[in-house]
């Protein structure tokens, strides 16, 4: 700084000017000082001052520790070499004691030089020069001092900003959601937490990605969706946090989702975004909506099937009153027949519907079941219907075991087995198998397959609703199949049916998911 000072003060003083550490070497020079020595002014520099004196040099050493002791300016007189051999300039010097900054403790000489022919009465100006030169040197060190100041203060409030950055993102990176940090204008990913890494596949940092292309699936542009604009205020300012929910389109996951503009460390105003994983909320929900609109339809149905024996129990009755009143009691008879069928009819829809609610729940433990052993039993239950109808039923040996509630699904098997034989239609011979065929996902399939009037493709989702029957002149009450469906999805598996068109046949297919084979090559 001092350096500084000194080119700033004697560019345009006309004698020569020389800053020279305590050990005599030259430090700075100006040009003055060149042109007087006939020399380039960077080859004055790092030289000692005894090599461009003829003055003994201890009279020279002697008389710059004078100069270093002393507070006021010191005369003297030095003899100088020029480039021009044989040529030497005699001088009168004022040699000045300096600091480079407040701080140090080595001073500097500042030597001012004046020819002597030329000297005459000058030593008032060098003094005012040397004055000047002492005032502006105070004045830098005391504006260094206040730069350094504010310099260590910044620097603290950095510090200690980062250290709370630090401890932010620590406290992030433990959270069970994802959390992620975007600047605004660019999209670009700052920050990501373990558990986003984790749960969307990113096997890096992630920091210096494009969000859209990153955290979205098969995004071409920034997410339509994307909620920056309502992050910040007119002025550009963040405003409140911002709640939705969203299923991601990288892993189908749904999210509660709070958004909100901060500043980050760097200045910048990004999106934070802390996203809690509500799947199994939505899929509970999901499950809720579907069974509502089950119960509604159910009760619908309910309402209106037994409504049917209600009017004919009604009906009759008015007709075995006036029949009474005639005395005719054979038609008396007939009527007291038919209030019984209805009577019978409702008692079998209240069973039917008792033993689907039942089903609501699995009452017995699960334990290992062959299916193989459950469809021969199912048949012997069957045998009285089976020899009526004189269906051939083969069943496949050793198929493999389950781990379900035996119970109901011996229930399955009879029903579906029953349900081949009731639409066998008019097949002399009707032909039933029970099997089973291993899928492509390694799941094993059972299956109840006949040759009887199968199913056009548009009732295959109606067959398995509440008292569906497709030909209303068969018995039963159209519960089976809906029974058979809430049996086998409640031990987490799938029904579903097959048919190649009317008089074509029919087969059920089940699948037990949590049995799974291998299946040999």
């Amino acid at each position: 700084m001092l350096r500084q000072c000194f080119d700033e003060f004697t560019r345009s003083v006309v004698h020569a000017c020389f800053l020279i550490s305590p050990g005599g070497i030259i430090l700075r020079s100006n040009a003055a000082a060149a042109q007087m020595l006939g020399q380039d002014g960077d080859l004055l520099a790092d030289r000692n001052i005894t090599q461009l004196t003829t003055t003994p040099a201890e009279m020279v050493v002697h008389y710059l520790k004078r100069c270093l002791q002393s507070r006021e300016p010191v005369p003297g007189a030095l003899r100088w070499r020029t480039d021009t051999p044989g040529h030497e300039v005699d001088c009168y010097c004022h040699g000045y004691r300096l600091l480079i900054s407040s701080d140090e403790q080595e001073p500097v000489v500042l030597l001012h030089c004046q020819l002597r022919e030329k000297a005459g009465n000058s030593f008032a100006a060098l003094n005012q020069t040397l004055e000047n030169l002492r005032l502006s040197h105070h004045k830098l060190i005391d504006k260094s001092n206040q730069l350094t100041a504010e310099i260590l203060e910044r620097e603290e409030v950095q510090k200690k900003l980062a250290e709370s950055h630090e401890r932010l993102t620590t406290v992030l990176d433990g959270l069970d959601a994802v959390v992620y940090v975007a600047d605004m204008q660019t999209y670009e990913l700052m920050f990501l937490n373990k558990y986003a890494k984790d749960n969307l596949g990113i096997t890096d940092s992630g920091v210096g990605k494009i969000c859209w292309q990153t955290l979205q699936k098969d995004q071409t542009g920034p997410c339509s969706f994307c909620t920056n604009p309502r992050l910040v205020d007119a002025a550009g300012n963040p405003a409140d946090v911002y709640r939705w929910e969203f299923q991601n389109t990288q892993n189908n996951c749904w999210y509660d989702i709070r958004d909100r503009a901060i500043r980050w460390i760097d200045g910048r105003i990004v999106r934070m975004e802390i996203a809690t994983d509500i799947t199994k909320r939505k899929k509970s929900e999901q499950v809720l909506e579907q069974k509502n609109a089950e119960l509604e339809n159910f009760t619908y149905t309910i309402s209106h099937d037994l409504k049917s024996p209600i009017i004919t129990i009604k009906g009759f009755l008015g007709s075995l009153v006036s029949d009474a009143g005639t005395g005719d009691f054979e038609r008396m008879e007939a009527d007291v027949k038919r209030i019984a069928r209805a009577a019978d009819k409702m008692q079998a829809l209240l069973d039917d519907v008792l033993e689907l609610s039942r089903i609501g729940r699995l009452v017995n433990p699960a334990a290992e079941l062959s299916i193989t052993e459950a469809a021969n039993e199912a048949i012997e239950d069957l045998a009285a219907f089976i020899k009526e109808k004189n269906a051939v039923i083969t069943v496949e040996a050793d198929m493999p075991p389950v781990f379900v509630d035996c119970h109901r699904i011996r229930e399955v098997l009879q029903n579906l087995i029953e349900n081949a034989l009731k639409y066998s239609g008019s097949q002399a011979e009707p032909r039933i198998e029970v099997g089973s065929k291993v899928l492509a996902d390694g799941q094993c399939a059972y299956y109840v397959k006949d040759n009887g009037i199968g199913i056009e493709a548009k009732f295959y989702d109606k067959i398995f609703g509440l008292f569906e029957k497709l030909d209303p002149r068969s018995a039963g009450t159209g519960i089976g199949l809906a029974l058979v469906k809430r049996i086998i999805e409640l031990h987490g598996g799938k029904i579903w049916v097959e048919s190649r068109g009317p008089d074509q046949g029919t087969t059920f297919y089940f699948t037990l998911p949590r049995q799974r084979i291998v299946q040999e090559d």
